[in-house]
């Protein structure tokens, strides 16, 4: 995966400093770096690596609970309390389609 940091928008810095720790937390930096999808199908290598992504991200989540809270409560606009009630899924799926945060990651 080609890392571009111009290409993220739509996340402000304390999302992406939010997500840099819960990254540091989950100690998924080098597996992630690691990802690789190349079937030469642009949408089912999208699709795949969605797959691996989250599979990666819930297979780790328990290390970094206070901050996903943190992250899901800053990103969302609510508070820390109705943050423990979301949705995971969705909100990794939102956030992974934010424009650029695919390369970044």
């Amino acid at each position: 995966m080609n890392i571009d940091i111009s290409k993220i928008k739509g996340l402000n810095t304390e999302v992406v400093m939010l997500l840099s720790e819960c990254i540091d937390k989950m100690e998924i930096g080098e597996q992630l770096k690691s990802l690789n999808v190349d079937t030469g199908n642009t949408k089912q290598d999208n699709e795949e690596l969605g797959k691996q992504l989250i599979i990666l991200i819930i297979s780790k989540i328990y290390k970094a609970k206070d901050t996903i809270y943190e992250l899901i409560a800053t990103y969302k606009g609510i508070s820390i309390e109705e943050a423990k009630k979301q949705d995971i899924i969705p909100i990794i799926q939102e956030i992974l389609g934010i424009n650029g945060v695919k390369d970044f990651l």
